[in-house]
């Protein structure tokens, strides 16, 4: 159950509005959203959609009268980040940083997609002008492979996902990706091989209500192309190791490729790669170029 309180400033001639659930929590900025600018000659009145907006109509005397005037508020875009790759396997160290550029506190509302379970939420409170990091590993557990979305209540912020490894045998480095807005069914890939020595994943996160189902098309250096397919649940997350869909190459002499990722509904893909190579290990990681 929600509610939207007005109020009106008198001395400052300003109307005020603040939308709070039953327990008191606000959803707006921490000193409500003025609805006037010095010329408020009474309180608001408030129409609740019910969907986070409302519409408010007062008294206004700027034109020198008492003229009735109307704006809608709660309509502000705050967008959600998604990460498709998120991974705590061994020596694998998945964290998540979360900025709160504003005045004011901020809940992010923080979903994880783990692979083969239901997602999971938590709310994290952000203080005004703060950095927050969460040790993702501690939250879900070791070896777990998963997707994350991170969606704010009151104002803008700011998610990047950072991983490390450190493995004894292999790769030893990090990457740090910044989350999408905007899910699509269409993502795009330039660079892939499966020479030996890269180990090429993708990652799909279906943050959607529906079904995804998934084509991934590989396009070949010199021409051809290679479709596979793939079914994923809502809210969920999948993996592809791409040498099981295309074969393992040689040193000099491998499956080089590119890559689109196609679905009937919205989804994120990422291209997680690690390699031991002309005397590098380490690994690397990218949001595809969504369409």
């Amino acid at each position: 159950m929600e509610a939207i309180n007005t109020w009106w400033e008198e001395a400052k001639k300003e109307v005020y509005a603040q939308r709070i659930d039953k327990g008191g929590k606000k959803f707006w900025r921490a000193s409500g959203i003025k609805l006037s600018n010095g010329h408020a000659t009474g309180p608001a009145y408030a129409c609740f959609y019910g969907n986070g907006s409302a519409s408010f109509a007062m008294n206004d005397d700027r034109a020198g009268n008492r003229d009735v005037y109307a704006q809608q508020a709660g309509v502000t875009y705050l967008p959600s980040y998604h990460f498709a790759e998120g991974f705590t396997g061994e020596n694998f160290q998945t964290y998540l940083c979360l900025l709160n550029p504003n005045q004011n506190p901020v809940t992010a509302v923080v979903t994880f997609m783990v692979r083969g379970e239901s997602p999971a939420s938590r709310e994290v409170p952000l203080a005004p002008r703060s950095r927050t990091t969460l040790v993702v590993n501690g939250i879900v557990g070791p070896g777990k492979e998963l997707s994350m979305r991170v969606t704010p209540r009151e104002d803008f912020i700011v998610a990047e996902r950072p991983m490390y490894f450190n493995d004894a045998y292999m790769w030893k480095g990090g990457h740090c990706v910044l989350g999408t807005t905007s899910p699509g069914t269409t993502w795009c890939f330039a660079e892939g091989t499966t020479r030996v020595g890269f180990d090429e994943y993708l990652t799909i996160q279906n943050p959607s209500d529906s079904t995804a189902n998934v084509e991934v098309v590989y396009l070949l250096q010199g021409g051809g192309e290679i479709p596979k397919t793939l079914h994923m649940d809502p809210h969920s997350r999948e993996t592809v190791y791409v040498v099981g869909h295309l074969g393992r190459g040689t040193q000099n002499q491998g499956i080089d490729h590119s890559t689109l990722v196609r679905s009937d509904a919205p989804i994120v893909c990422e291209r997680p790669m690690y390699f031991v190579f002309g005397g590098w290990d380490g690994g690397h990681c990218v949001m595809g170029m969504g369409r």
